[in-house]
């Protein structure tokens, strides 16, 4: 029911261009080591979520937060499993800012922040 929701929110009610992502994804970032382990998987499921419909940007904002190096391994695979099965609202052109990522250790993209 909680994906559900954050989904709706982000669908429905704001639609992502109304929402102020650079004010709250360093917020969902901190969750995502709750110590509770639905509000951390709540965290996960928002993030790719945003990332479904912001793109690569998303993944180069949530590099510069403090996530345990585990978890930003299954966020950046969650984000590959949301673009290689075809589910990005995102257009894959449209997302990026025009600038050159570069590969950091661990898979890590550097990107400027949304």
């Amino acid at each position: 029911m909680r994906r559900t929701y954050s989904t709706q929110i982000i669908n429905d009610r704001f639609g992502t261009s109304t929402i102020q992502l650079n004010k709250l994804v360093p917020l969902i970032c901190k969750l995502v080591s709750d110590s509770n382990g639905t509000v951390r998987q709540q965290a996960i499921d928002t993030l790719v979520e945003i990332y479904r419909h912001v793109g690569e940007k998303v993944r180069g904002d949530i590099a510069k937060r403090d996530i345990p190096e585990a978890k930003l391994k299954q966020l950046y695979d969650k984000f590959d499993d949301v673009v290689a099965s075809g589910r990005m609202i995102a257009k894959m052109s449209d997302s990026t800012d025009g600038s050159a990522s570069s590969s950091l250790p661990h898979g890590k993209k550097q990107k400027s922040s949304i």
